[in-house]
């Protein structure tokens, strides 16, 4: 079993895979509105054949941060990211 079957298994978090083309191009072209229509706890698998999405996640983590400071409300970015190891993503 590979990481991302192991993953998928546990049913904790819905699937993105970054090998389909139409979710892939959303990614890379529209991050925010990727993030619009996958919502909630996400595997996001492959993830390197979609840099683009990377900006977006760190926006995303820096206003929830804000956010948490400001109000002591709970972080709510359940994110696991797997693909090959590419340090500079």
């Amino acid at each position: 079993m590979g990481k991302t079957s192991l993953l998928n298994h546990l049913r904790t978090h819905k699937l993105v895979l970054f090998d389909d083309l139409g979710i892939r191009t959303l990614a890379q072209t529209n991050p925010a509105l990727f993030f619009e229509q996958f919502t909630g706890p996400l595997i996001l698998d492959e993830a390197m054949l979609a840099p683009e999405i990377f900006p977006e996640i760190k926006k995303k983590v820096d206003e929830e941060r804000r956010r948490y400071l400001e109000t002591g409300q709970p972080v709510e970015i359940d994110l696991w990211i797997t693909g090959s190891n590419q340090t500079l993503l």
